[in-house]
């Protein structure tokens, strides 16, 4: 199977066996919108629907096991524009400091 343009499933495979072996514990984050490179509920440029299967059971199956899943911004870098999906030219952390009360906060359903 040929690894993806983000990080190789085989990584998150191979530290999840060393975790467990060792009896580390902790927290980690599966990023909804990883780079902005797509969303895991639908592809991610880098995965094929095999690989971002399988990412997801690993996390599911492995991590959960000794780690809590812990939400997290879209994508960790720079923020989204939800209705076109595209990267904004400012970090999420900046464009949060900027919104009030009054921002408004849609989900877009899928199509």
């Amino acid at each position: 199977m040929k690894n993806s343009a983000i990080i190789p499933n085989s990584f998150f495979k191979k530290f999840i066996d060393w975790a467990m072996k060792e009896g580390v514990k902790g927290r980690c984050t599966l990023l909804a919108c990883p780079g902005g490179f797509g969303y895991l509920d639908d592809n991610v440029k880098g995965y094929s629907e095999e690989q971002l299967r399988e990412l997801i059971n690993i996390f599911k199956n492995d991590f959960a096991k000794n780690f809590d899943i812990t939400p997290e911004i879209l994508t960790h870098t720079m923020a989204m524009d939800i209705y076109d999906n595209k990267l904004l030219r400012v970090s999420e952390y900046q464009w949060m400091a900027k919104q009030s009360e009054d921002t408004e906060c849609v989900v877009v359903p899928k199509t």
